[in-house]
């Protein structure tokens, strides 16, 4: 008896004192990030800024920092990290859009006696080349056009309708930046989205400082834009500083900023201004091209048409992929396309205010508390999103099964975060999403210590003054502590 208790005595004793020890390091720890921390606030950099911080184990949801995690930010992009989140857990890793080619009337003789009808499901893939397994847009119409001729057809007597009735009209949100709708990275989404919503002026440079370029069309053709061209040439080395100007739907559009002096043509992307229209467009016009005669127009429809059969059904890549993309490359249209399609779910339609209602409400009833987030887009570009650090950290923590991690760029090697720590052996145990919109940096994330505790983290500075380049550097050294 005496032998049993001694043993169980010396086990007890084990145990508390590795419980003390584990005590003892994640002490350690805490003081080892909360000095970071303290070293981040006193750089000059952040002086007058709003920082937010909040560090939670994944496992555990222990909270390792918090620096005001519970005051509300603008996070700008890394706001895709809920969104993109959201939709792995209500939808699935798995979920994928589908576009339908249909058609009304019948078939007879090798003519379509009715119109031919592109039936938009929110897919933000459609016609572009990433991620892998998309069809680019020559290939998709291609790949319309030998459907056509497998059926027998030969002439359209109809139109070619792109049908964007689950989703009218591609729409920014009403409080986007009037100098950010008219660029391609402020491009609305809705059911019916083509070559990621944009198209390409062509310039033609001057090779004299403050002259303006030659506006030469488009790319693809097809969008009949009438331009006033306000943009001059700088210096060589200034690169892209124009914006392009101009309302969803409406065809006028202006071009102001520089673009760098030369002798070539420089290419600058614009939002559609009607994507579902662009989109029968180009298939009219690559019917045109393969030898399929179309006696009617191109046109856009808000209704439902009512169709009789479909020729194709093409599938998306899987949400794990665009999510992905999403995030890796901060494409603001996969992001809202990505919302949308949340929105369809909980049938919210384009009312994006109610479905971040529905989306906070979510992770509400999985125990994130919801005062202070307010999603208003699925992108991060309007500069009314609200979040605290600590509910961004908790979604990062508790979407971790469902595949969110895989979405987020490794820090030093890929996607927005590829040039940051490059080299840097603490790299290796970090991924980053990033956030920036004017006055804002952002990184929202995992790092993995080396004893192998996975963290979530988050990291935003608003409302400061200096060079948003040296910040990110700085938020980089930050994040490179956490993993020490």
């Amino acid at each position: 008896m005496r032998m049993m208790f001694s043993a169980f005595l010396i086990c007890a004793l084990s145990q508390n004192l590795l419980a003390q020890s584990d005590a003892t390091a994640a002490d350690a720890y805490a003081t080892q990030v909360a000095s970071a921390t303290r070293r981040l606030l006193e750089n000059d950099l952040l002086k007058t800024a709003n920082v937010g911080i909040a560090v939670v184990e994944v496992e555990s949801g222990r909270v390792i920092e918090s620096y005001r995690g519970s005051q509300s930010v603008v996070p700008a992009s890394i706001l895709k990290v809920s969104t993109t989140a959201t939709a792995l857990a209500v939808l699935g890793s798995e979920y994928r859009f589908q576009t339908e080619l249909c058609y009304t009337g019948g078939i007879v003789d090798g003519e379509l006696r009715g119109d031919l009808v592109i039936v938009g499901g929110g897919d933000p893939s459609l016609g572009t080349d990433r991620p892998a397994g998309s069809l680019s847009l020559d290939s998709l119409l291609a790949r319309w056009t030998r459907v056509l001729k497998a059926a027998g057809i030969t002439k359209v007597l109809g139109n070619v309708i792109g049908d964007e009735s689950a989703l009218p009209g591609a729409r920014p949100h009403d409080s986007w930046q009037w100098d950010d709708i008219g660029n391609y990275y402020g491009a609305g989404a809705g059911a019916l989205m083509i070559h990621e919503n944009y198209y390409s002026l062509r310039l033609q440079q001057s090779s004299k400082l403050g002259n303006r370029p030659i506006a030469r069309g488009t790319e693809p053709s097809g969008i009949p834009l009438e331009w006033t061209v306000e943009v001059t040439s700088a210096a060589g080395n200034s690169g892209d500083q124009s914006y392009i100007f101009g309302a969803p739907g409406s065809y006028d559009r202006v071009i102001r900023g520089t673009i760098p002096v030369g002798k070539g043509i420089y290419r600058v992307k614009g939002a559609l201004p009607d994507p579902a229209l662009a989109a029968a467009t180009w298939l009219r016009g690559a019917l045109g091209e393969a030898g399929i005669e179309v006696v009617g127009d191109a046109r856009a429809a808000r209704d439902k048409v009512a169709t009789v059969g479909t020729l194709d059904t093409y599938y998306s890549p899987k949400l794990g992929a665009l999510a992905q993309v999403t995030n890796f490359r901060s494409v603001n249209l996969f992001a809202e396309a990505i919302y949308k399609a949340l929105a369809l779910r909980w049938d919210t339609g384009h009312d994006d205010d109610k479905t971040g209602e529905k989306l906070v409400e979510y992770w509400r009833d999985r125990g994130i508390a919801s005062a202070g987030w307010a999603q208003v887009d699925g992108s991060g570009l309007a500069s009314d999103n609200l979040i605290t650090p600590l509910q961004l950290a908790q979604v990062l923590r508790k979407s971790v099964g469902y595949g969110l991690r895989e979405t987020i760029p490794k820090v030093g090697e890929e996607g927005t975060v590829r040039g940051l720590l490059r080299g840097d052996d603490r790299a290796g145990r970090l991924r980053a999403k990033t956030g920036t919109l004017s006055r804002v940096r952002a990184m929202a994330g995992f790092a993995t210590r080396p004893d192998g505790t996975e963290l979530a983290f988050v990291i935003v500075a608003n409302n400061f003054t200096e060079k948003g380049s040296d910040i990110r550097r700085a938020m980089g050294e930050w994040m490179g502590a956490l993993v020490e």
